[in-house]
């Protein structure tokens, strides 16, 4: 009848939804009654919602609405048919309890009737109390609210129901479907934002969450009031998740143990890389040298990679080395004098520096002090590199403040102010600005290039295992925190499947951001790094590329938050990122589905991991024992037995971070293999997991909360108190070198 004559958009679908939640009320409720309030109200409301605009008409009351467009006077009529249709229900309702009584029916069973029935309708009536169509598009929360309003009628029958009816009955029973009534009524609520025009890629998320929500209500509901079929979706979820989701943290697991080990000497535990300089006072002075002489080798040792690609027997050559430069970006906001110089004192380190490294530092517009702080950097490091330079952004509408959105505009920038074309012979190397990278991994890219220049040209590499440089600055549950964080990444970038994501640092030829459209400034390009991985993964195999991400097999190192505050907020930004779920299958319309659907996984698995199976086979457990009657109690335990090996491979990580952490501590593996780090190390892992969980549902609710247009607050939470705000304004189109030398030199650059 909706789809046919009231024509709003979702009534007839915001109906058929709340119908779907009925079976999980009508277990207590008598059959026949509902089915006749239903057929009463039903008829009461269709000869309603003709007589309402009839009535009108009839008393001369569309007069006021001559004036209105065609347009605007079918709409007023499909409202006033909603209206009649609502009105019409509710009369319906309340007459079927006393024509009930009067059947002989108990008050108590009749009125339980007409609340399911109420429950039935509550969409349409959420809709007709707050305006109909049009007040739905300006308030989209306050219809939703409106549309779930009439579900707590299932509070009062199946809850309240047993008390009055059945006599006393376990106080589980009860509790449990209130518990379904709140997340049928949560589910409800999902849809309706869903169907309000929100963003698919924000909404999917919450969707996952909240179906998970769902079947585990129904599961519990279920089990205690001995109905155990309704455990079956639960079940159905449970083994679609559990089984994949056990399969990746063992592959986990297993490449992290494997590719930690590449990182030190066995025997000794110290790193096989050379320790960065950070202090700008331990720089060696700088030497006049000759221009045009050789170039240092630092290592004859060659990169162990993955995938394994096939390398020149030896480092690349003088020829190859004088002819190729490599770009370093820094987005940064609001940072202090000593971590950016840090960052630059370990790049001006690195042998060959003054040679091959331009310096780009990207600043927001909102930072008024960004340069003088340019200035200062250059007064210190004008003779470390080949040159420098800044960008500026300034934010507009439909970007958000953070990493990707100044990248963007930076790398954009950067571009335009080349006199020539875009030169192929460039790497890019996109840092954050506590990033501090060691001068093998400089190398390494090097020889991965010259040995296959046609691969280079669209495949991205990074390093592989992050370290923190302030341990002893932070408190141990941010740390370690950090560490698991770390530690799932770089598990993730040693397996041999793609597609696999960088962390914060990565580099590609400087012809592969135009070549992809750069990146995403909006708020569905938060997880930059993942993010543009993904892009460049799908773009090139489009083009029957085999790209791929080459992971170097050595270190890099990064700062954590120095507060418990900091860091959950550092983390509900990093959740954001999720939105990857649904831009991933997006991004790969036209590619094979199989390559879709293994792309979907990649990008979920750590975000399904992380969350929804340690939520599952929590509840997985209790909810066997209480189906001990059913045969379902063995499909729940043989779910609890796939998933134990990996909670095991999760646990025997504990070795791998405190391997990790000697070599930030100290740069030796050994160093920290004491009872008291491990003690700190197991006691810190439930907090970090928790707390997880919990910044993914603030992530999740900040995500459609800004969809609906009802807050702001997700771009606080993500910009960390960044006052810019987001398109790409560009204000310079030169590029700001440093000296004259740098200017001569980039030309040939």
């Amino acid at each position: 009848f909706f789809s046919a004559h009231v024509e709003l958009r979702g009534a007839s679908v915001y109906n058929l939804i709340a119908m779907l939640m009925m079976p999980g009320a009508w277990f207590a409720i008598d059959y026949q009654c509902v089915r006749w309030t239903v057929i009463g109200s039903a008829a009461t409301g269709v000869t309603a919602s003709f007589l309402w605009p009839m009535s009108k008409f009839c008393l001369r009351r569309d007069v006021a609405h001559s004036g209105q467009t065609q347009k605007e006077k079918d709409l007023q009529t499909d409202v006033d048919l909603l209206r009649g249709f609502a009105v019409g229900t509710i009369v319906g309702q309340a007459v079927s309890v006393p024509i009930l009584m009067a059947q002989g029916v108990h008050p108590r069973v009749a009125a339980s009737a007409a609340g399911v029935v109420a429950m039935v309708y509550s969409p349409i009536y959420g809709l007709t109390l707050f305006g109909g169509e049009r007040f739905v598009a300006k308030h989209k929360l306050a219809s939703a609210a409106g549309a779930t309003a009439g579900a707590l009628g299932l509070f009062v029958t199946g809850t309240l129901y047993p008390y009055f009816h059945a006599g006393p009955v376990p106080r589980i029973i009860p509790i449990s479907k209130f518990a379904m009534t709140a997340a049928m009524s949560w589910d409800l609520v999902v849809m309706v934002m869903i169907l309000q025009s929100a963003t698919w890629t924000s909404m999917l998320p919450l969707t996952m969450d909240a179906g998970l929500v769902g079947v585990t209500a129904m599961a519990v509901a279920g089990a205690t009031s001995h109905r155990p079929l309704l455990a079956i979706p639960f079940l159905v979820v449970s083994t679609i998740v559990v089984i994949p989701a056990t399969w990746y943290m063992i592959e986990v697991g297993y490449h992290v143990q494997r590719t930690t080990k590449t990182l030190f000497d066995p025997e000794t535990g110290n790193l096989l890389v050379t320790l960065p300089v950070t202090k700008y006072e331990d720089l060696p002075e700088v030497e006049c040298e000759d221009e045009e002489g050789d170039y240092h080798i630092v290592t004859e040792r060659p990169p162990q990679t993955t995938p394994a690609v096939p390398l020149t027997a030896g480092p690349p050559d003088q020829a190859f080395l004088d002819e190729t430069k490599h770009v370093f970006i820094i987005p940064n906001y609001n940072e202090s004098m000593e971590t950016l110089t840090a960052t630059l004192t370990a790049l001006a380190s690195h042998a060959n520096a003054r040679k091959r490294y331009g310096i780009y530092m990207a600043f927001e517009a909102g930072e008024k002090t960004f340069l003088s702080k340019f200035q200062q950097l250059k007064d210190m490091f004008h003779d470390r590199f080949l040159w420098m330079g800044y960008s500026v952004h300034q934010i507009a509408d439909g970007e958000l403040a953070g990493k990707g959105s100044n990248l963007n505009a930076a790398v954009r920038q950067l571009l335009i102010s080349w006199d020539q074309a875009v030169p192929d012979n460039t790497m890019l190397t996109v840092l954050d600005s506590d990033t501090i990278i060691c001068q093998e991994y400089i190398l390494y890219v090097d020889w991965v290039w010259v040995s296959d220049p046609e691969a280079a040209a669209y495949n991205i590499m990074s390093p592989m295992t992050p370290m923190v440089n302030n341990l002893d600055e932070v408190p141990t549950v941010c740390a370690q925190w950090d560490l698991c964080y770390y530690t799932t990444v770089a598990g993730q970038c040693a397996s041999s499947h793609d597609p696999r994501f960088p962390l914060s640092t990565y580099t590609m030829r400087l012809t592969i951001p135009e070549e992809i459209n750069f990146w995403l400034p909006g708020l569905v390009g938060i997880g930059e790094d993942q993010m543009t991985a993904m892009r460049a993964f799908n773009h090139y195999h489009r083009q029957g590329k085999p790209a791929t991400l080459v992971v170097i097999q050595v270190p890099y190192w990064g700062g954590t938050e120095t507060t418990f505050g900091n860091k959950w907020r550092q983390q509900v930004r990093h959740y954001l990122g999720m939105q990857i779920m649904a831009h991933v299958w997006e991004d790969t319309i036209g590619l094979p589905f199989e390559h879709r659907l293994k792309a979907w996984w990649r990008a979920s698995a750590p975000f399904i991991v992380a969350a929804e199976s340690p939520f599952l086979l929590t509840v997985m457990n209790p909810l066997a024992g209480y189906l001990h009657m059913s045969n379902l109690h063995y499909w729940c335990m043989a779910l609890s037995l796939i998933g134990a090996p990996g909670i095991i491979c999760l646990l025997t990580l504990v070795y791998n971070l405190l391997q990790v952490q000697g070599l930030s501590y100290t740069g030796n593996a050994y160093s920290c293999m004491d009872m008291k780090s491990f003690l700190k190390t197991c006691c810190s892992i439930p907090v970090v997991y928790c707390s997880q969980f919990v910044c993914g549902l603030q992530a999740k609710g900040w995500l459609a909360m800004a969809e609906l247009g009802l807050t702001q607050v997700v771009y606080q939470g993500a910009r960390q108190a960044n006052g810019a705000g987001c398109s790409t304004k560009i204000e310079d189109k030169e590029l700001h070198l440093i000296s004259d030398k740098a200017q001569a030199k980039s030309v040939d650059f």
